[in-house]
């Protein structure tokens, strides 16, 4: 389920609207690539957000801060290179959580890169606000919250 305007504009407003400028080209800033693709090439899980990464893939390459939102459960992450966008998470509005390297899911089997993210908590949805997410939504977050509380985060290209 989407949010309205005013629902987003008020969690992104603190950190800033405009996106962060990316210098490559269009073809290159909007290449698009499959899941097992990053899997294979750089390890880690082809279903969690935040996959751990076989340690001995990271002593090759040093990366282990990948971040796999779905428009599907996420659908106000960024759409587009470096511009900012909002996540749910499973932690509270106080929780600090690292710069991730941000892919998201477009449509089934579509992964776009869109930068380096530092997560910076928001509020947290109103009972109304969950409510009015689509049941499937509301199911996952009724599972995740046995283990945490559910948060909005937005997030900013750094």
């Amino acid at each position: 389920m989407e949010f309205n305007y005013e629902f987003v504009f008020d969690r992104l407003k603190d950190i800033g609207l405009d996106k962060y400028p990316i210098t490559l080209d269009e073809a290159t800033r909007y290449h698009t690539f499959s899941r097992y693709y990053i899997a294979n090439l750089y390890g880690g899980s082809t279903v969690d957000t935040f996959p751990n990464v076989d340690p001995e893939k990271v002593a090759v390459h040093g990366i282990n801060n990948f971040c796999f939102p779905s428009l599907d459960w996420n659908p106000h992450a960024p759409k587009h290179p470096g511009a900012p966008g909002l996540f749910f998470v499973e932690a509270r509005a106080t929780t600090e959580i690292p710069e991730h390297r941000v892919i998201v899911r477009l449509k089934s089997g579509v992964w776009l890169y869109c930068g380096t993210y530092k997560f910076i908590p928001s509020k947290s949805l109103t009972p109304f606000e969950f409510q009015n997410q689509a049941e499937k939504v509301r199911l996952l977050r009724c599972t995740l919250w046995r283990r945490s509380t559910m948060t909005t985060t937005s997030a900013r290209a750094r």
